[in-house]
């Protein structure tokens, strides 16, 4: 299964959101999250809120989130995202410089979203933003086989 000209022409175009500290890039197929500081359960709506206007418009969607410089995560922003994955599956979430904290979300995300959903979201884990993006494109080239 090859990818449609426009999705691989879409990959040139880019839009940039800030949200709070946080930025998020969105480029064809790709969204990278860029993690700053502490991060509020409003901030994690915002930001679910990008994704879906985009994840919706593509049959695959990739997400990469920087969260090396994340501060806080508290419960609500927790819960929020727990929400989040509920109705919205990307192809794939790849964190780069996920710590223990980091990890536990993970896992919690991973268990809710089976437990209420029956899916369970792919979750990668790399130390670099190269690691992250080798990662996709290896995804990419083998859905188009």
């Amino acid at each position: 299964m090859s990818t449609s000209p426009s999705i691989d022409a879409d990959r040139s175009a880019r839009d940039e959101h800030r949200v709070g500290q946080h930025t998020v890039v969105i480029q064809g197929d790709l969204a990278f999250v860029d993690f700053i500081g502490d991060e509020s359960p409003e901030e994690a709506r915002e930001i679910g809120d990008l994704l879906v206007g985009y994840l919706v418009a593509r049959p695959r969607f990739y997400v990469i989130c920087d969260v090396r410089r994340i501060g806080n995560v508290p419960s609500e922003t927790r819960k929020t995202w727990i929400r989040w994955f509920k109705t919205h599956s990307p192809n794939a979430i790849v964190l780069i410089g996920a710590g223990i904290g980091i990890h536990t979300l993970v896992k919690l995300i991973i268990a809710a979203t089976r437990v209420l959903t029956g899916k369970e979201p792919r979750f990668v884990l790399v130390g670099s933003e190269d690691e992250a993006r080798a990662w996709v494109e290896r995804h990419r080239q083998q859905n188009k086989a």
